[in-house]
């Protein structure tokens, strides 16, 4: 059975909210427009659009100084999960590299972490992409240079 998005109403409205505050100039009006909007999206299973709206919604109530509603919209992000690949590493990504950076493989990894071997592996997908890296030897390297770069400080 296919899933589809539920279409809301009220989208094209809190769009347009959106763009005549902007049109007024009035920033904080423009971020709560966001908020909603995001939340609408949200709702309707577009994250990556809901992601976009709570991210400019949080850096327009960061701008006013509005933290509580900052607060709301970095919660409102929070809800939706991932990353950015700038954001660096999930923490269970983190432990996955240290313990293939050590040497482990894939079998003694998903051991260690109760994991099935197919999620280390597409961790490790992830892992690699987000710090440029293209083998397990590389990513080991990566990872004492690091260590020695924490250690001189």
């Amino acid at each position: 059975m296919e899933r589809r998005a539920r279409r809301s109403p009220c989208r094209p409205w809190q769009a347009r909210a959106v763009a005549l505050h902007a049109e007024i100039g009035d920033q904080f009006g423009r971020a709560r427009a966001l908020l909603a909007l995001g939340i609408v999206r949200r709702k309707t299973r577009r994250n990556r659009k809901a992601a976009e709206s709570f991210g400019e919604a949080l850096a327009g109530f960061e701008a006013c100084g509005a933290a509580t509603w900052a607060e709301r919209a970095r919660a409102e992000l929070g809800t939706i999960g991932g990353r950015k690949e700038s954001q660096g590493l999930t923490p269970a990504e983190a432990r996955i590299a240290a313990l293939v950076a050590d040497g482990h493989t894939n079998r003694e990894v998903a051991a260690a972490l109760f994991l099935t071997e197919q999620t280390v592996a597409t961790a490790l997908t992830r892992v690699y992409r987000k710090l440029g890296v293209r083998s397990r030897t590389e990513l080991a390297r990566d990872r004492r240079l690091e260590a020695a770069k924490t250690l001189d400080s």
